[in-house]
């Protein structure tokens, strides 16, 4: 995933006096997080990548010790414990990744960086950093209903499929795939992806558990579009028809 970052931070006196580990975390949570800058502290996955023994604590008390601002900065804190001491937020990810602001009416990425913000409490944080930049994120409260409900129902939608999926791994991850893959188009994409993996049952083509893909594999990938083999014989793929559109096929 591509992603920007402010490279001016380089030269301000916080960063600049970060031991060389929490430099080396800050950037790879940068990297890693979800679309609105919250990642679950995961200190084995850091230790693997960048071989760091990370202590959030210690890497939280080194990242907001610093009293130099940039620009679009409004507080002395770059990141925070979220309420489960289980996640961390980068205060300044959305503005500096989306700085021309959200736009949840016309991008449809933007839903699930809302719908994140909503669900731990940060949304109105960054609409006042961006009334800082002179900016106001497209937001009313009938879009805010209209997220609230899409979130709630992509996760439902998910249990549809996790209760299907007969090979259950990594669900936490699979979640994610699923809002990446599906997000807002669940209503529509749903009944497809439950018949297509119905099918793949019936079929026998997924008896040896081996040949059956990881969930998150399934959505990322968007395997629901591949034909579904019947005794050795293909049976016909969904079509963009069958999609009404919105979707090609897979080679």
């Amino acid at each position: 995933m591509l992603r920007f970052t402010n490279t001016e931070r380089f030269g301000v006196r916080w960063y600049r006096t970060l031991p060389k580990d929490w430099k080396l975390a800050f950037e790879f949570i940068w990297a890693k997080c979800d679309r609105a800058g919250v990642w679950e502290i995961e200190p084995d996955l850091i230790q693997f990548h960048v071989q760091v023994n990370f202590n959030a604590a210690s890497f939280l008390k080194a990242c907001n010790t610093g009293t130099d601002l940039l620009p679009n900065e409004t507080a002395d804190e770059h990141v925070v414990l979220l309420p489960d001491s289980k996640h961390l937020w980068l205060v300044y990810f959305c503005v500096t990744c989306y700085p021309k602001g959200l736009k949840p009416k016309t991008q449809n990425a933007h839903l699930d960086v809302v719908a994140s913000l909503r669900r731990w409490g940060l949304y109105e944080r960054v609409v006042k950093q961006y009334r800082a930049m002179n900016l106001k994120p497209e937001d009313s409260p009938e879009l805010t209903g209209i997220t609230a409900e899409v979130d709630a129902g992509c996760e439902k939608s998910f249990e549809e499929f996790w209760e299907l999926y007969p090979r259950k791994e990594a669900k936490p991850y699979a979640l994610k795939k699923w809002r990446q893959a599906v997000g807002p188009q669940f209503a529509k994409l749903l009944p497809l992806i439950l018949e297509n993996v119905q099918a793949r049952i019936d079929s026998g083509q997924w008896s040896d558990p081996q040949f059956i893909p990881h969930p998150s594999t399934y959505l990322n990938q968007s395997r629901w579009l591949d034909a579904v083999v019947i005794h050795g014989q293909p049976k016909k793929a969904l079509t963009d028809d069958d999609h009404r559109g919105g979707f090609r096929k897979r080679a």
